[in-house]
């Protein structure tokens, strides 16, 4: 329809279309943040729980007829920070169609922004340079996470869990926030904060556009979670391994580790949120094993220079620079910064 929503005959000729062409289609969801659509269109166009189930029953049909092997997606429930689904006891969606469904998805999907730009009207918590360095915002999304796995795990088992779409700030990131280094720290704490949630796949909003565009949208010149993506894919493996950290300022300390394509080799991403003080890392257990440091720092925590072992990383000719580690007996992180500590295997 004219509001880009595809409904009745109009999906089955969507697919139609996709499958003649010989287009291959990994995956479909049908409809978006479904759950908020009484604040977008007003309450009258609300859908149920019940209704879209049946809705998710028709187009698991659809799916099956016109693009075999395709898979279901059930629309990404909006979660807002302090509040999950807001009005979640009138319009609350995810739980209700799961029970109703769940038998027929693939996968199970939600969106979630912890913060909101200034940009928008309504806010459960507005955007602040301080805000992401409470460990207990950022612990937030893990709250919610574990939420929807466990409705995942009643009423759809054994389906993955996505966060389909995720962002510095919702309505399109907050200025001066969301497009620099300090950004950074949020980003690399939440996608190992769902590793370790088992949520195999984060979505980030969006490749360009907006302020959380990992790109700019005027030059193409990577921002600083364009780096810290890069980094993420180049040197976290997919082995998710328990880490924690103790000592003085453990608090402002977050720590991930995992293990990539050697038997055991060993990965930790360390963040440290203190604004003031340093921290000194020991590594218990993995002692006597060769490590390169993936140091990362800005200049300006408001800018948008990132420094990897003190070079800035920039593209040369259009091409991505060379992201090497360095040798280090010790490691100490400034404060708010990170960095990447791979070790060899054993």
């Amino acid at each position: 329809d004219r509001k880009g929503r595809w409904q009745g005959e109009n999906a089955a000729e969507l697919l139609a279309y996709t499958a003649e062409r010989g287009y291959r289609v990994d995956a479909w969801e049908l409809g978006n943040e479904v759950n908020i659509f009484f604040a977008v269109h007003g309450p009258k166009a609300q859908v149920t729980p019940g209704q879209y189930a049946r809705d998710l029953r028709a187009a698991r049909a659809l799916v099956d007829r016109t693009t075999p092997g395709a898979r279901l997606a059930g629309q990404g429930s909006a979660y807002w920070p302090v509040l999950g689904e807001p009005l979640g006891a009138l319009y609350g969606l995810l739980p209700g169609y799961l029970k109703g469904a769940g038998d027929v998805v693939d996968l199970v999907t939600w969106h979630y922004y912890p913060q909101q730009s200034r940009r928008g009207p309504l806010a459960s918590r507005r955007a602040h340079p301080a805000r992401l360095l409470d460990p207990a915002n950022l612990d937030e999304a893990g709250h919610w996470a574990e939420k929807v796995n466990g409705w995942r795990d009643r009423y759809a088992p054994g389906r993955p869990v996505w966060l389909g779409e995720t962002g510095n700030a919702q309505y399109g990131g907050e200025p001066g926030l969301s497009d620099v280094f300090l950004g950074g720290l949020w980003w690399l704490d939440q996608m190992g904060l769902m590793a370790r949630l088992g949520q195999e796949v984060v979505v980030r909003q969006s490749l360009t556009g907006m302020n959380y565009g990992l790109l700019d949208e005027s030059t193409l010149e990577p921002r600083p979670d364009y780096w810290n993506s890069l980094l993420w894919k180049q040197l976290m493996g997919p082995r998710v391994l328990a880490a924690r950290a103790w000592g003085e300022g453990a608090e402002r300390l977050r720590v991930y580790a995992h293990g990539g394509a050697e038997p055991d080799g060993v990965t930790v991403l360390a963040i440290n949120l203190d604004p003031e003080r340093e921290a000194l890392l020991d590594f218990p257990g993995l002692e006597g094993r060769g490590r390169e440091v993936y140091a990362v720092t800005a200049p300006d925590f408001l800018g948008g220079v990132v420094l990897l072992n003190g070079e800035v990383l920039a593209l040369s000719g259009g091409a991505l620079p060379a992201l090497r580690g360095v040798r280090r007996d010790e490691v100490r992180l400034e404060p708010l910064s990170y960095a990447f500590v791979r070790f060899e295997a054993g």
